[in-house]
């Protein structure tokens, strides 16, 4: 089954429609959409679809575990939690920001 496959069925599941989902993960409907054409979502998107879904990412994308993420994003990880508020949100607009331009 296919990331798109798994996510509209996840939604459907939720009881959401892709453009609910899309307007709950703050994502363009079109970038749900554009993985049904073979795109596939980079993790931070999928992550906000997994939270707006409330399940792991794992569901949504059975490849992407904990093994399949690189050392440098697990040390990341583990710095931004350290983070006090206001730096924490600075970082998070600027992947905000990334995700947007690749939804576009």
């Amino acid at each position: 089954m296919s990331t798109f496959d798994n996510i509209k069925n996840l939604a459907r599941l939720h009881g959401l429609n892709l453009q609910q989902l899309a307007k709950k993960a703050g994502l363009s409907v079109n970038a749900i959409y554009r993985y049904n054409q073979g795109v596939e979502p980079k993790l931070p998107t999928l992550q906000k679809i997994a939270d707006a879904l409330g399940v792991p990412v794992s569901d949504i994308n059975p490849k992407i575990s904990g093994e399949n993420i690189r050392p440098e994003v697990k040390a990341l990880s583990r710095q931004i939690n350290e983070l006090d508020e206001e730096k924490f949100n600075f970082i998070k607009q600027i992947i905000d920001n990334l995700d947007k331009e690749d939804d576009h």
